[in-house]
């Protein structure tokens, strides 16, 4: 390094000032370019949930000695304030139980966990390190935890249309993925059910915790509402719910009228009409309009000349084997034709989904 007048300094000068300057590298002017940390400068947690603050670090590893990691809040001293998380396991940390903890075993993994978060956890934090005869701090560089209050809400899966008795099953996942203390997940909606609770670890070590619900609704659990609230025990007053609206149908909904069919329409389901080309045949103590004759007597004459044509034509084939007609039976069998067709006239009809009355075609 050149030092202004240093050719004119005396030999002994030159000598202290090389000390100096050596002392000076062993200090954090120099470590400042070589030591390094890389963490967020801020990260923001949601209260009874968890946050990870993701955290990497340079240091002099190849020291003797074992390697300790230590995060202590802004104002802390390091040598004498409790370290808010530490591997060092002659340093009693300030809150026992683990609930903030250091995380990944890399020797330059400084990443840190908080759990079941509290509206306390809101500081600034420094990383501290010592391995052996080392010992850095830094301060330079200060992640900013901010907490705010749980505004997440659970994720409801249910079915958009339940059908009445048959067995459903209803998911309620609760926010977030710790492996803190577990929520408590209830249920409300006014009928018989069971529920059961499942939690999954997931591959980072965090855990989703979720709870199904199975219940066979009825008709009158249409338009109920189901409510699933989830409750975190860790931190006091914090809960968050969902609520979702049911819709029940009739098994037997959108069948023709005369079976289940005024039920589909109750629960809001259109009905299917049937072909307009279905031929209705009336009571028979019913009377044509047009006619002014009880149909029952055009239905025994459709008989009786049937019977007659039958006999007829087994006469005709056992005398004579002929297949001509005389003109009396096509006579007959106009006749018949006609009054088949009048009657398909006067009764076909068809259905009508607006007015849900028949109407002759």
């Amino acid at each position: 390094m050149w030092v202004p007048g240093a050719s004119q300094m005396p030999p002994s000068t030159k000598l202290c000032i090389k000390i100096i300057l050596a002392l000076l590298c062993q200090g954090r002017l120099c470590q400042a370019s070589v030591y390094r940390i890389q963490v967020p400068s801020r990260v923001t947690a949601q209260q009874g949930l968890c946050v990870l603050l993701p955290c990497n670090f340079t240091a002099k590893f190849n020291s003797s000695g074992v390697a300790y990691k230590y995060w202590f809040l802004r104002d802390d001293d390091r040598d004498t304030s409790p370290a808010v998380a530490t591997t060092d396991p002659g340093r009693a940390p300030r809150e026992p139980g683990g609930r903030i903890r250091l995380v990944g075993n890399a020797p330059d993994d400084c990443s840190l966990l908080i759990s079941d978060v509290r509206a306390g956890d809101k500081d600034r934090y420094y990383f501290h390190f010592v391995k052996g005869d080392f010992k850095y701090s830094y301060q330079v560089t200060q992640p900013l935890v901010d907490v705010t209050e749980l505004m997440e809400q659970p994720v409801l899966k249910v079915s958009e249309v339940l059908l009445s008795g048959q067995l459903v099953n209803v998911t309620c996942q609760a926010p977030g993925t710790c492996s803190g203390t577990p929520p408590q997940i209830t249920w409300t909606g006014g009928f018989n059910y069971t529920a059961r609770n499942i939690s999954v670890t997931l591959a980072n070590g965090s855990i989703s915790y979720s709870s199904v619900l199975s219940f066979t609704p009825a008709p009158e659990d249409d338009g109920k509402e189901l409510v699933c609230t989830v409750t975190y025990p860790a931190v006091v007053g914090v809960c968050t719910h969902r609520a979702v609206r049911l819709h029940v149908r009739c098994r037997g909904a959108g069948s023709p009228p005369g079976l289940d069919g005024a039920k589909g329409l109750e629960m809001g389901r259109s009905v299917t009409p049937p072909s307009s080309k279905r031929i209705w045949r009336p009571p028979t103590d019913r009377t044509s309009p047009e006619e002014g004759e009880p149909l029952r007597r055009k239905g025994e004459e459709e008989e009786e000349e049937k019977e007659e044509d039958v006999t007829g034509r087994e006469a005709t084939g056992n005398n004579s084997q002929r297949k001509t007609s005389t003109p009396m039976s096509k006579a007959r069998e106009g006749d018949r034709d006609t009054a088949g067709s009048e009657l398909k006239r006067d009764w076909c009809q068809r259905w009508d989904s607006q007015s849900a009355l028949w109407l002759r075609c």
